[in-house]
């Protein structure tokens, strides 16, 4: 009998040690995710600050996530030069000078050729690229679609330009995962397209 006592009291001890780790656990994640959360919140308000208006000069501490390093460069000049938003290498630019694309590239390619399928679901699987350019969706999609859409049209028409085509395309649909990383996305987008950022040499 006082050999089964002492087992039980053993395993009784084993079960409150159990219950105790998974309690500590579950409040550590809590703690993880509300810190993860509050830092996604800062950095998204931060970015979209400069989002659909003029752009002050501004920087970051990290490239464009777009998955591997690549030999991306700050380079900023004063507020007074930034570009309009009709300079060379803007949506408006590209919507008007349709001549000048890519030669394999034409305004009724579909978003989901150039992008891949992932995008027929937030874009539609008809959408074309001249549609994308000149969308007015007000929201952080919208604006990830024209900018995006233009960064990949300078991707092929520039090689300083920040971004290789591949890189715009993983940008852009790893951005489609929710409406703070497509308006995240869509800045720094647009900042390469005008020019504020370059490709290292």
């Amino acid at each position: 009998m006082g050999r089964f006592e002492l087992v039980l009291k053993v395993l009784v001890c084993l079960f409150f040690t159990a219950a105790v780790a998974v309690v500590v656990s579950a409040d550590q994640q809590q703690h993880e995710d509300s810190v993860v959360h509050a830092a996604a919140s800062s950095t998204t308000s931060s970015d979209a600050k400069f989002f659909g208006g003029g752009h002050e000069d501004w920087s970051y501490s990290s490239p464009p996530p777009y998955g591997g390093s690549s030999p991306l460069i700050p380079v900023y000049g004063p507020s007074s030069s930034a570009s309009p938003s009709s300079g060379p290498g803007t949506c408006d630019f590209w919507s008007s000078h349709t001549s000048s694309l890519p030669s394999f590239m034409t305004i009724f390619d579909t978003i989901v050729d150039l992008f891949g399928l992932l995008s027929s679901g937030t874009f539609g699987s008809s959408t074309t690229l001249l549609q994308a350019l000149t969308n007015t969706r007000p929201d952080a999609y919208g604006a990830l679609l024209r900018q995006g859409s233009a960064a990949l049209i300078n991707s092929y028409n520039s090689p300083s330009f920040a971004y290789s085509p591949q890189q715009v395309r993983e940008s852009f649909n790893a951005a489609l995962y929710s409406e703070p990383a497509a308006a995240v996305q869509a800045v720094r987008f647009e900042n390469a397209n005008r020019g504020y950022v370059l490709r290292a040499p």
